[in-house]
Order: structure tokens, then sequence, then C-alpha cells
């Protein structure tokens, strides 16, 4: 909202500076700040420009996470500020584009990074003022600017243009000065929390969501295991990095956790990605299996015997017409095949995002493939992801990423650099980058950087072999008797050709 000489309850705040500098640390810090008054501060109001800006970037990651992100909150201010300030340098010249290309500041300059840099790193929490003392000093500041915006509120639906919006206002209103009561006082009591001993009897359905392995020990340590069910994920990466390729060992793993899992190619054929599945599980390369009779039938013996063993989910490959199919149509084929098997599919893998139709045939539009991520995501979480875990699904997509072609080699892409929409990057709740190397003389590598990552941690991971010739973008050691004991496992596999 533009501050404006007639508007009373833009006055901006009068704040001393030890008090402000204790603020922002505890704004990007403290849930329970943010929860007692942090949430109603209106960075314009902040007369300093760094403290605004700031402010601001809290409000972005709060926004962006849906939820206080507490200690951590400092790094991803701090990472929020990048993604603008490079967002800057990448605008798109069309101001309409511009005005969907980012929610942030678009006038961030390098000194003004500098500024927040020094501003943040002179943070001393040991000599800042206690948390109950600077609320105590901002509560009249902020009180006042609540109730001045509930007497707008009041004063506009005394003279509505339509009833609707006499309704709105004095709910507004309402509500704001609900909130001047609650503001500053313990969370509990802000809240109405009934903080029971039943309180916290969620986390354990929390921890009890079903995961799947990614086989890749370093990613499944930020996933803090694997990634849950009821989360929605995309996999970036350019032409020819093996997206297609990491979305089918997606789809290999996820069968290998017993869960049942469908996999809608909008781009290669249902043959070819049969291949690279089994390929990936049984660790025989794709040509072998193409071109040599006798690595075709141990490819079958191996297949046989995980299936037979219980080792898999139900798998399913279809193919969709590319630019015409949308993503009712895939959760329709998705709800038929349980109906046929008669048992719920746990994951959906859709290869390639770029390939389905949007509204108004609108390819570059920044709402369109937002709003098919955005269905994506509710399809994951069903119904009610607290009530009824069991309806939750894992939700993958294939996205290719923009051209960055002006980048430096060893550039590590951003889940920001998916193609078509920023707002897949701001729906998703995970999303993993991929990041080919091959240095002179060397064999390829794959860096792969987890970008995103709601509900756990983010990071790069180092560069590490890959396996293409199977189908695996990074080589994968699974514990099969074919690995483990190639001997025994011939033996045994000559007797069953005997029998």
């Amino acid at each position: 909202m533009a501050i404006t000489p007639g508007d009373p309850s833009a006055v901006p705040y009068e704040i001393a500076a030890p008090f402000l500098r204790a603020l922002i640390y505890y704004l990007a810090t403290s849930a329970e700040f943010w929860q007692r008054g942090g949430d109603v501060l209106r960075h314009e109001l902040i007369s300093d420009p760094i403290p605004k800006l700031l402010a601001q970037a809290v409000r972005a990651v709060v926004t962006d996470n849906k939820e206080h992100p507490g200690a951590t909150g400092i790094t991803l201010v701090v990472q929020r500020l990048h993604t603008w300030s490079l967002e800057q340098f990448d605008r798109p010249s069309d101001p309409e584009a511009q005005m969907a290309f980012t929610s942030g500041p678009k006038n961030i300059t390098k000194e003004a990074l500098a500024r927040c840099h020094d501003y943040l790193l002179e943070v001393d929490p040991a000599v800042f003022p206690p948390m109950e003392q600077v609320l105590k000093e901002m509560l009249p500041t902020i009180k006042r600017q609540l109730n001045q915006e509930a007497a707008k509120a009041v004063l506009r639906g005394l003279s509505p243009l339509e009833v609707e919006d006499a309704a709105r206002n004095n709910q507004r209103a309402q509500g704001l000065l609900q909130r001047v009561q609650a503001v500053g006082q313990p969370v509990a009591v802000a809240r109405g929390l009934d903080l029971d001993e039943g309180w916290l009897d969620g986390v354990a359905a929390i921890n009890a969501v079903q995961r799947f392995s990614y086989g890749i020990p370093e990613l499944d340590v930020l996933f803090h295991g694997g990634p849950p069910r009821g989360e929605l994920g995309f996999i970036v990466g350019g032409p020819g990095e093996g997206k297609s390729m990491a979305l089918v060992h997606t789809w290999v793993q996820m069968l290998l956790s017993r869960a049942n899992a469908r996999y809608a190619t909008l781009e290669l054929g249902a043959n070819r990605i049969r291949l690279r599945a089994a390929s990936n599980l049984t660790g025989i390369p794709m040509q072998a299996i193409q071109g040599q009779p006798a690595a075709f039938r141990e490819a079958q013996t191996r297949l046989r015997w995980l299936r037979e063993n219980g080792f898999l989910g139900n798998g399913c490959v279809k193919m969709f017409p590319s630019g015409v199919t949308k993503l009712t149509d895939i959760i329709r084929w998705i709800l038929n095949e349980e109906q046929r098997i008669g048992a719920f599919i746990h994951g959906v893998l859709i290869d390639a995002d770029e390939h389905l139709e949007v509204e108004n045939d609108q390819w570059t539009d920044y709402k369109g493939m937002g709003k098919v991520y955005a269905g994506a995501s509710a399809f994951a979480q069903g119904p009610d992801p607290d009530k009824f875990p069991e309806l939750t699904r894992w939700v993958l997509f294939a996205s290719q990423a923009k051209n960055l072609t002006a980048k430096r080699d060893d550039y590590i892409k951003r889940v920001e650099d998916a193609a078509d929409s920023m707002r897949k990057s701001r729906v998703v709740d995970w999303g993993i980058t991929l990041n080919v190397r091959q240095p002179p003389g060397l064999p390829k590598t794959m860096c792969l950087n987890l970008g995103k990552n709601r509900n756990h941690d983010v990071g790069v991971l180092p560069d590490l072999p890959t396996n293409y010739a199977c189908a695996q973008p990074v080589a994968v050691q699974r514990a099969f008797p074919w690995h483990r004991e190639p001997i025994v496992w011939k033996q045994m596999t000559q007797a069953i050709l005997i029998a």
C-alpha cells in the first residue's frame, strides 16, 4: 500500500536504532515474535532503507514457506535478497512481464545487498534487549496502526458502493480490532490455542508419512530419509541433461518402496520409458537389453525375481498426446487405474510439463502454468492431509530449464531457472536441478542442487558419477543378489532354466 500524507495509518514508525536492530533480528529468527506482533508490521513504514528491505525479505520468506522459518530465518533472508538481486539483472524488458516476474523490490543494487550483509553481520543477540522489551517498545505503534486501519475500514463500510463492500469492510474492521487485543500477548492467548496433552499428537502422524529413498545417500539426508507423500516436486534440467532419466529413476525408487506409481509421458514413447526403467532396476545397459538376446533374457529374469519376491509396487506407464493433454486428463487416468487394480495409486510422475495444455493456450502465461502446478499440489495433498494421510500422493514433474547459455560453465541452476513460469518454483514443495559436469579428459559427473525443500533441508550435492547406460543420472548401488553375490545368482538362474 502506498504511503500518502492523507493516510493516518501510514505514519512512519518511530523506533530507536538499538531496538530496530533487535526487532529485525527477532523478526527473522523468532516464530513467537512473528506471531505476537511481527506479522502486522508494515515494512514500508520503516524509515531506514536497509531494515526496511530486510523486513520485506522476512515477509516474503514467511509467505512462500507458509510458516515462519524460526532459527534458519537469517539464512533464508540472505538467500531471498540474493534472489532479488539476481532477478534484477535477468528481468524482462516488457513492463507487463516485469509485473509478473517477481514480487520483490525492483531496484535492489549490489551496494544495498552489501549493506544488508553488513547489517546482519553486526547483529549480536548477546547485547540485544530481551524480546519482551522489544515487544513493549513497538506495541503502542502497532496498536495505533491497527486502530487507524480499523477506523478506515468502518468508514468505507458506512458509504459503500455495494452491499457486499459494506459487509467485507465491517468484517475487516472487526478482525483488526480483535488483532489489537491479541497483539503482544503470549502465543497461546493470541491464537486461542488449547495447549492440552494432545496438542502435539499430529507430530507422530507427520513422522509416519510414507517416504521413498532416492538411492542417493547425500540426497536422502537432505530429505530426512526421502520425499514424503503429500508433496509436489519437480526436476529441472537443460536439454540432454537427463530430466526424463531422473524422473524414471524416481519412479523406480517409488516402486522399490512398494508404492503403486503411474508414469505419464508426453514426450518419449511408453516402450522407451519401460526400457529405461528395466535397465535402471536390473543394472543391465539399455543397449545390451535391446541388442543382445542373452542380456534381454537376463533382464526378464531379474525383473521376474523382483516382482515375485515382493520388491516392487504396481507400476504402469502411458503416453499422452503432446499439446492437447490437460492435467485433468492425467488425473482421470489415475482414478480409472485405481478402479482397475483395486488399489490406491501413491505416486504420479509427469514427463514433461511443457507439453501440457494450459488455460487459453498461454504457454508462457505467468498464471497458466502456475494454475497447473497448483492443481497438481492439491491432488498431491488429497482432501485433507491431516485427517486422511492415506489419501496423499507424490506428484512430480520434469521441467525444462530456461536458456542459460549466457551463464558460466560452472553455474549451478536454481529452481527459479525453470522455464515458462516463475510460479512453478513457488508452488512446488521441493525442486531438484540437474547440472552436468565434464572436465576435459574426465567422465561426466552430475551435480544435484536441492534448491527448494519446504519441509526439510536444501543443499548442493558434490559431483557424483553418472551411469547413463543404465538410465541412472547418478550411479546407484543396490543390494540385489546379482550385485551382491553374482556367482551364486548365476548358479541359481541356471538351475531355474534347467528346471
